[in-house]
């Protein structure tokens, strides 16, 4: 399961690289590692399997600019995605 974590994490470092808080590279990867991988989480295994059942999508863009990030956009779901 930390397979898939660490690729999300790993897209997620990459789009932020490329926006005027990339010194979060910094110190980020090791306060996610401790805060998810090695910190106690009761319901850990709960949330990476829901984690794991999330459609693997593309977003078109992602905007960490604003007060409120924004990953992609609506467009990017299929009909039956957008309404699950």
């Amino acid at each position: 399961m930390s397979a898939l974590l660490d690729a999300r994490f790993a897209d997620a470092y990459h789009d932020l690289a490329a926006t005027r808080l990339a010194s979060w590279l910094d110190s980020l990867p090791q306060q996610v590692q401790a805060a998810v991988y090695e910190a106690a989480h009761g319901k850990r295994e709960l949330w990476l399997n829901t984690l794991a059942q999330l459609p693997n999508l593309v977003a078109s863009s992602v905007d960490f600019t604003q007060a409120a990030v924004r990953i992609g956009q609506a467009k990017d779901l299929h009909a039956e995605q957008a309404s699950a």
